[in-house]
């Protein structure tokens, strides 16, 4: 193992505490770091910059590790994964008030993950990264993706996932606390998906805490956004908050989750968001199946916040289903409106196929 570690005073005998050392990359030099061949790298109180082209702050290949204590990755520019670049058999870990941040790229702004990374403490965040096609925050393909309460705010995509986007069989798993979208700064975007995108893919949220808010898709998804067979497990936590009013997310369709061909598992609370069109809260189609269990389809508004899903143009304030199905047990529909069209909770089309043991409010 090699430990690169910054942050000692000028005798380098004492570490100074907020003092880390940059190590900055300079116009057309590749990456800051280039980490290949089995390699284990450990960094420690770091900023890294000013990297270019692929993994343009850190580039992970061939079976190495790499793990950040208290390192910074941002302002690097890059093409796939402006800030870091894991290859399918590396790994990359952040704790200890690791940002990756502010870093521009095409796939993966912040980072592109074809192995395994993992983000372990509530000071170890992934935001403010901008990609011009998709995966502002976090890109996986195939690969492993763990956040245990790091968060991913205030990302832009061009296309499709400004927090996360999973491609190819990748799995997500967040849990404890973990945020996904912020009140402030506010907001993440993208076309499709702006808070998580996925395709052939598994995404799992675990816990009462964790939350997907404040993210704005253009055309469909405003928080999650699942395709082609993708699976979204989820246990307690939120899509949509009340933390303060508007905290929901928004779409033109399916303003909170956006389901085709795809499965959702969920309890918990989905509340205060907004589609354009069709699909406040949920809007599936395609043949997707949706098992609500103690779930709470929005909420009574209290002190002012409106937290029931709304449509505000279309059918399906609460949810929305074309040829898909519903199985809800134990759960309850509140205050979702469907402003200028039918199903102020559930709107359901031709064959579509729904069983309720819930209450409507």
């Amino acid at each position: 193992t090699i430990t690169i570690e910054g942050g000692y005073d000028a005798t380098c005998g004492t570490l100074v505490a907020g003092q880390n050392a940059t190590i900055a990359g300079v116009a057309a030099s590749g990456s800051v770091f280039d980490v290949s061949n089995g390699s284990t790298l450990a960094l420690r109180n770091l900023d890294i910059s000013g990297g270019n082209s692929f993994g343009a702050g850190i580039d992970v290949l061939g079976t190495s590790t790499v793990t950040l204590a208290n390192t910074d990755v941002h302002n690097n520019a890059g093409a796939s994964g402006g800030g870091v670049y894991v290859s399918g058999t590396s790994t990359v870990n952040f704790s200890a008030d690791s940002d990756i941040y502010d870093n521009t790229g095409s796939a993966g702004a912040g980072l592109i993950v074809y192995g395994t990374l993992v983000g372990s403490d509530s000071s170890s965040d992934i935001y403010g990264n901008d990609s011009t096609t998709d995966g502002g925050g976090i890109y996986v393909s195939g690969g492993t993706l763990s956040l245990n309460n790091s968060d991913v705010v205030a990302n832009t995509a061009v296309g499709s996932g400004g927090g996360i986007y999973l491609a190819n069989g990748a799995i997500a798993t967040l849990q404890n606390s973990v945020f996904v979208g912020e009140t402030a700064p506010c907001c993440q975007t993208a076309a499709n998906g702006a808070g998580i995108y996925a395709s052939g893919s598994q995404v799992n949220i675990l816990g009462a805490s964790s939350t997907v808010l404040n993210n704005v898709a253009t055309a469909a998804g405003g928080g999650i956004h699942l395709a082609a067979g993708s699976t979204l497990t989820m246990t307690g936590g939120s899509v949509g908050a009340d933390v303060v009013p508007d905290s929901g997310n928004e779409a033109a369709i399916g303003g909170g989750i956006y389901a085709d061909t795809s499965a959702i598992v969920f309890s918990g609370r989905i509340i205060a968001n907004v589609a354009t069109t069709t699909g406040g809260g949920i809007h599936a189609l395609g043949g997707s199946t949706i098992n609500l269990s103690d779930a709470s389809i929005g909420l009574e508004s209290v002190g002012g916040t409106d937290r029931g899903n709304r449509a505000t143009a279309g059918s399906g304030g609460g949810i929305y289903l074309a040829g898909s199905t519903l199985d809800a047990v134990n759960s309850s529909f509140r205050n979702n409106r469907a402003a200028a069209g039918d199903g102020g909770a559930i709107a359901a089309l031709a064959g579509s196929g729904v069983a309720i043991d819930a209450d409507f409010s």
